[in-house]
């Protein structure tokens, strides 16, 4: 046996090195033809067709484009998904809703207190002896922060 002769017991492959495929019958390829259909139905179920610039507004639209985008692109709508829900379930566990309602309170009343606070100082301000005006400087100086 010659060194240069083709091994005949190898698979056939095609001239890129990939095995060439072994033949199949028309009602197979016809089986699959109708699973892969079937498929691509499924996996088409629910889309809504949209234009590229317009708004995504439902779940349809957003199924249409994760099915006629890139690879690539899929993943990435992908992964801003998965970081928008752990966000919103992150801020549902920390009940941030409660805690941002419970700090607008809290200003509110600060608010009023400083507003209460300021018509002190300018009461004060208008007493004669240097008492009254002491506590109007030291209540304004309070309020410095607040004022800008």
């Amino acid at each position: 046996m010659s060194d240069t002769a083709p091994d005949t017991t190898a698979p056939p492959e095609e001239p890129d090195g990939t095995p060439v495929p072994a033949p199949r019958s028309r009602e197979s390829l016809e089986a699959e033809v109708v699973a892969l259909r079937g498929e691509v139905a499924r996996l088409r179920a629910g889309e809504e067709p949209v234009g590229p610039h317009d708004p995504l507004t439902t779940g349809g639209h957003l199924l249409w484009v994760l099915g006629h985008v890139t690879a690539e692109m899929r993943q990435h709508l992908a992964g801003l998904l998965i970081r928008s829900m752990r966000a919103a379930s992150e801020c549902a566990e920390l009940n941030h809703a409660t805690t941002i309602a419970v700090y607008r309170e809290r200003s509110d009343a600060y608010g009023k207190v400083v507003a209460h606070a300021r018509a002190e100082a300018e009461r004060l301000q208008r007493t004669e002896g240097p008492e009254g005006r002491a506590a109007a400087m030291a209540l304004a100086y309070a309020l410095l922060p607040e004022v800008g």
